[in-house]
Parts: C-alpha cells; sequence; structure tokens
C-alpha cells in the first residue's frame, strides 16, 4: 500500500513539474514572440532609411520603390505560434489528468465488482445440485 502512496505522490510530483515547465515554457516563447515583432518593426524602418539615402547620394535612372514585405496571413507558418498551441494542448492535457485519473479508478472498481460478481453467480450454479433446479423452477 506504501508503494502505491510513494508512486501517487511521485506522480502528482511530475505533473506538477510539467505543469511548471510548460508555464516556463510559455513565458519564453511569448517573449520571443515579442521580440521578434518589435525587431521586425524596427528593421523595416531602417530598412526604408538606408534605402532613401542610398537613393539620394546617387539617383537611379529609374526609381526603385522600397518591397514591401509580404503580408502575414493566417496560412503563413510561425513556429512560435506552433509550440504556444502545442504549449495549451499539454495545458489541457494536465489539467485534464486528475479527472482522468478518477473515472479510470472508478471504472476500475466497477470492472473488479463485475468480475467479483460473475464469479459468484458461477459458484452458486457449479454449487446448485442438480435437484434444485426444478425447485427453482428453471
Amino acid at each position: 500500500m506504501s508503494n502505491t502512496t510513494t508512486t501517487s505522490k511521485k506522480t502528482d510530483e511530475d505533473h506538477d513539474d510539467l505543469h511548471a515547465i510548460a508555464t516556463a515554457q510559455r513565458c519564453k516563447l511569448m517573449v520571443a514572440q515579442s521580440l521578434e515583432f518589435d525587431l521586425e518593426l524596427a528593421f523595416l524602418p531602417l530598412m526604408e532609411e538606408a534605402s532613401a539615402a542610398t537613393l539620394s547620394l546617387s539617383p537611379p535612372l529609374l526609381p526603385l520603390p522600397f518591397p514591401k514585405p509580404p503580408p502575414q496571413n493566417e496560412d503563413t507558418f510561425n513556429l512560435s505560434t506552433l509550440h504556444i498551441e502545442e504549449l495549451e494542448k499539454l495545458d489541457q492535457t494536465l489539467c485534464d489528468h486528475p479527472l482522468m485519473k478518477s473515472k479510470m479508478k472508478h471504472v476500475r472498481e466497477d470492472l473488479h465488482l463485475q468480475i467479483h460478481d460473475s464469479k459468484l453467480a458461477q459458484e452458486n450454479v457449479m454449487s446448485a445440485g442438480r435437484w434444485t433446479w426444478p425447485m427453482l423452477g428453471c
């Protein structure tokens, strides 16, 4: 019995550790996403300024417009967004774990009860003599 309690405590500690790691990872990803956005926001005006300065020093024969970055749409792959989605799935799994554990315990107890009832019924049928059945109406 103490082995089961020790295993249960270890599992709970592992569950808490996973939750803490997932939370820390999510925070790091949010910081990385923010930094990436800030860098992109700072990069574009710098490129426009550098392009304008270059063009003002020696004007080209034909004016070249500064290429605009491709618009970000829903289909564009973003690794940090994928990481965040996976962490949300992990969080949901970790939140569902205690409920799943409780339901599994209930199913296990119900199964044990059904097995016990089945064995008891078999024993009663086998122990009933040949002459008992007509008295029971069977």
